[in-house]
């Protein structure tokens, strides 16, 4: 006679493979949001030099009042989660859902990996220059686009010290083959150790796989104090036998956001395919209505200013449907850009244009 056997779980469980975050390291905490929802960030102009002059009362120059440029900084991310693990079922899995495992397999799964796609996304939608990338980068000119990059960095001042370039694992394929990449061998344990795998041109490399970069960006040029990754609230709570529950409910919320820093801005560098860039909105004048002015880039958000400052980071800034118009008392000069914001087919922003309006 056939014996029946009780099915009996393992007491290990099969977990899958995690990773902690990739871009904890790329954002500085520099900024404390303790209390608040919004901060403001001032950013200081400089004034033009002149030649001295042996007479006279201005003997320095004209005096220039220094200006400042406001930058609103507003948290708006609150990922949250709930999971409920039955008495009777633990019980009959011998105990493999305990419920700090549960939480931590919610943390490596699920809610880092979610952070990191965020705060890379606005990494791409903030940065000072979105560059445009003809075909996909290969082992024979990634390195060239790549240097391209670090120019821009070189010209605009950043320091070498703390940049990184954040790269697609197929783009990272590409940059390994390059005969011009410094690969593992000549950095060994001290590269791994930081949490990336290799430099290229003083910066460390950190692959990230595709579905973290958004679609159509190849890599990433930045450096860690342009951008600002906020984590005000890290809450988990477990709850035991919790009313209409046997058992055990986990619950956690964290509260977050990330920021590139208008002052730093030029700091950040986006590679990204030609598709993926907003034509530059259309800053035009009515010819027969004094004052009006109208902007337009089809299909795209647009944001627009008149006081000088920049339309990308400036909390004067005001939203404008394409087309659509607004009226100046004075004349002015009308800073404009755009963008689209798509998971699927998104238009990364454009750079700033500028149209002097004059008003009679």
């Amino acid at each position: 006679m056939a014996q029946n056997y009780a099915s009996k779980y393992a007491s290990k469980v099969d977990e899958r493979f995690a990773k902690k975050s990739f871009t904890d390291k790329l954002f500085n905490k520099d900024f404390n949001f303790v209390g608040v929802q919004t901060i403001n960030v001032f950013s200081i102009s400089t004034v033009p030099l002149s030649t001295y002059s042996g007479s006279g009362t201005d003997r320095f120059g004209s005096p220039t009042e220094v200006g400042n440029t406001l930058q609103e900084l507003t948290l708006t991310q609150k990922p949250a989660f709930s999971l409920t693990i039955d008495k009777t079922n633990d019980a009959d899995q011998m105990g493999t859902k305990a419920a700090a495992s549960a939480l931590q397999r919610e943390l490596d799964e699920v809610l880092y990996p979610a952070v990191d796609k965020y705060r890379i996304r606005r990494l791409c939608y903030g940065a000072g220059k979105v560059a445009s990338i003809s075909a996909a980068p290969t082992s024979s000119d990634i390195v060239d686009k790549i240097t391209d990059g670090t120019e821009y960095l070189d010209n605009k001042l950043v320091p070498e010290e703390g940049r990184y370039l954040l790269i697609r694992s197929d783009m990272y394929k590409a940059l390994k083959r390059s005969d011009d990449f410094l690969n593992l061998q000549d950095l060994g344990a001290k590269a791994l150790s930081k949490g990336h795998v290799g430099e290229v041109d003083n910066m460390m490399v950190i692959k990230v796989p595709v579905s973290f970069m958004p679609a159509g960006v190849y890599f990433i040029i930045g450096h860690k104090k342009a951008a600002l990754g906020a984590m005000k609230l890290s809450e988990f709570f477990t709850h035991k036998n919790p009313p209409g529950l046997c058992g055990v409910r986990v619950e956690g919320l964290v509260y977050h956001d990330a920021f590139v820093l208008g002052s730093k801005c030029d700091a950040i560098y986006v590679a990204a395919a030609a598709a993926n860039i907003q034509s530059s909105p259309v800053i035009a004048e009515d010819s027969g209505t004094d004052g009006l002015v109208s902007v337009t880039a089809s299909g795209a958000t647009i944001y627009y200013t008149v006081d000088g400052s920049d339309p990308r980071y400036s909390s004067t800034r005001a939203l404008i449907a394409s087309g659509g118009t607004f009226t100046l008392e004075e004349s002015a000069t009308v800073k404009a850009y755009a963008y689209v914001e798509s998971d699927s087919a998104p238009k990364y922003p454009t750079a700033v244009v500028s149209t002097d309006i004059t008003v009679s």
